[in-house]
């Protein structure tokens, strides 16, 4: 079985029964937000999909009284819960998320009994990116690594944004590493089949900064923050999170 779409064009998690394949909206193109249909509470929870290497070794004696000193290296996944929340029946709840990372969203009923799950995997799937640089050369710089990305999970960009330099795009419309380029102010609508959406720039936190001395950054949209950081650092820290912020951030909770 593959995953469904709701009319909106939102995915819905395959599960073992319709009923459940209806009890929730996995809609991942805001920041990610979990709509319950189910009826009753449900609880939802975020885990990484973290893979941990343990190496062991043992000591043998051969036949002509010498030792070998054998290494044992292995691998096992770890799911390591990163957020949890729920909701009311037709309502929902957010973890917040604008970064690429093994996500694996479990849902339970209002008894804590686990229904369904659905892993985050955006390879074949259409991805859309909403760009804010601060000037074109930060555009030039994103360019390269959303190919980079896109060679990976042979997925298809769709960018976004007001302020994007055409000269600059249309050559890899033409290439065929970006599927399309919309912008709001010519009045296209950005709701369109994707599986997962997320913004790519320097942002600060409006409501925080108000009143406030210095601007404040917004750690959603930037989840390592950006002071200090180049314009190579935020799109890596969006879309190759696992390589550029996980392994700060999480492995130590892990050992």
């Amino acid at each position: 079985m593959t995953d469904s779409l709701d009319p909106q064009g939102r995915y819905i998690p395959v599960s073992t029964t319709g009923q459940q394949e209806r009890s929730a909206v996995i809609d991942l193109t805001s920041k990610f937000k979990f709509s319950n249909l189910s009826g009753h509470f449900m609880s939802m929870k975020v885990f990484l999909n973290l893979e941990k290497c343990y190496l062991s070794t043992r000591v043998e004696h051969t036949d002509y009284g010498t030792k070998l000193r054998i290494y044992n290296f292995e691998k096992n996944n770890i799911e390591y819960k990163y957020s949890d929340g729920g909701a009311e029946d037709k309502y929902y709840w957010s973890p917040l998320i604008n970064y690429v990372a093994p996500f694996i969203f479990k849902f339970y009923d209002d008894n804590d009994e686990f229904m369904f799950q659905h892993n985050f995997d955006p390879t074949m799937k259409i991805i859309q990116l909403n760009l804010v640089p601060r000037k074109d050369e930060d555009l030039i710089i994103w360019l390269d690594a959303i190919k980079r990305f896109k060679d990976i999970y042979n997925c298809e960009i769709v960018l976004s944004g007001e302020n994007l330099n055409k000269d600059i795009i249309m050559p890899h419309l033409d290439s065929g590493l970006i599927a399309t380029h919309l912008k709001e102010e010519e009045g296209e609508s950005i709701e369109k089949n994707y599986y997962a959406s997320f913004d790519v720039g320097f942002f600060y936190d409006e409501e925080q900064t108000i009143g406030s001395d210095s601007f404040v950054c917004d750690w959603v949209r930037n989840p390592d923050g950006h002071k200090g950081k180049t314009a190579l650092d935020i799109i890596n820290d969006i879309l190759f999170f696992s390589e550029n912020v996980l392994p700060k951030k999480f492995l130590d909770a892990i050992k």
